[in-house]
C-alpha cells in the first residue's frame, strides 16, 4: 500500500521543500499531498518568495544573532533603563514638595508622614525587586512589579495634587466634564477597553521571546 501524507505530516516539510533541501523521499510524499489538498498549494504559494527573502540575509547578521542568543551569565549591576527611571521617580518626588510648601506639609507633616510612608517603601521594595527579578531572568515577575513601579508612581502625584487636576487653577471637580458628557465617554470605554486590553496582550503573547534587547525602532 502506497503510503500517503495528510496536511498535519505534509506542512512542516513544505519550508525545505520550497527551499530544494528536502530529502527526496519525502519530497514524492509532498509531491502527492499536494495534488489532492489545495490548502497546502495554497501555503506553499505564499512561502515562494522565501528563497529570494533568505539570499539577502547577510551572514554577518546571522552569526551576531546566534551571538546574542547565547545565555549571558546574569549581571549585579543595574541596567540602564532602571537607572534612568529610578532618577526620574526621585528628580520628580524630590522636586515636587521643594517647590510647593504645600505638597512639602501634605508629605512631611505629622502624622502625615506615617500615613503615606508606605508609598516611598513600597516603591523602593519594587524597585529593588524589579532589579533582582532581571538578574535572575525572571521576565513576569519584572514586568508585573514594573507595571506595579509605574502605579506607585502615579499614586505619589495623586496624594501631592488631590485635590488640583491643574497644579494651582483647578480643582478635579472643576475640570471635570458635564454628567451627560461623562456617560457618554464610559460608555465607549466600556466597549473599547476591553479591545485594548486584548490587542495588547495579544501582541505580547505573540512577540514572546522574539525580541532582543538590541532591537528597537531605527
Amino acid at each position: 500500500m502506497t503510503q500517503t501524507w495528510d496536511c498535519a505530516e505534509a506542512r512542516p516539510s513544505l519550508g525545505v521543500y520550497v527551499l530544494g533541501a528536502i530529502d527526496p523521499g519525502e519530497r514524492g510524499l509532498v509531491d502527492a499531498h499536494l495534488v489532492t489538498c489545495r490548502d497546502c498549494r495554497d501555503e506553499l504559494a505564499g512561502l515562494a518568495g522565501l528563497p529570494a527573502l533568505l539570499a539577502r540575509v547577510n551572514p554577518d547578521e546571522i552569526s551576531r544573532i546566534r551571538a546574542d542568543d547565547t545565555v549571558r551569565p546574569a549581571s549585579d549591576d543595574p541596567p540602564e533603563e532602571l537607572i534612568g527611571t529610578v532618577l526620574g521617580i526621585g528628580i520628580v518626588s524630590l522636586w515636587t514638595p521643594y517647590a510647593n510648601a504645600g505638597i512639602a506639609a501634605r508629605w512631611f507633616s505629622f502624622p502625615n508622614i506615617v500615613y503615606l510612608a508606605p508609598v516611598p517603601l513600597i516603591t523602593a521594595g519594587l524597585i529593588w525587586y524589579v532589579w533582582r527579578s532581571l538578574n535572575d531572568r525572571s521576565e513576569y515577575a519584572a514586568f508585573f512589579a514594573s507595571l506595579g513601579l509605574f502605579v506607585m508612581s502615579y499614586i505619589g502625584i495623586a496624594i501631592s495634587l488631590w485635590p488640583m487636576i491643574v497644579p494651582g487653577h483647578f480643582t478635579l471637580d472643576q475640570a471635570a466634564a458635564s454628567p451627560s458628557t461623562q456617560a457618554f465617554l464610559l460608555i465607549g470605554t466600556l466597549f473599547l477597553l476591553p479591545v485594548i486590553l486584548t490587542y495588547t496582550a495579544w501582541s505580547y503573547w505573540v512577540f514572546r521571546g522574539k525580541v532582543r534587547s538590541d532591537i528597537g525602532y531605527h
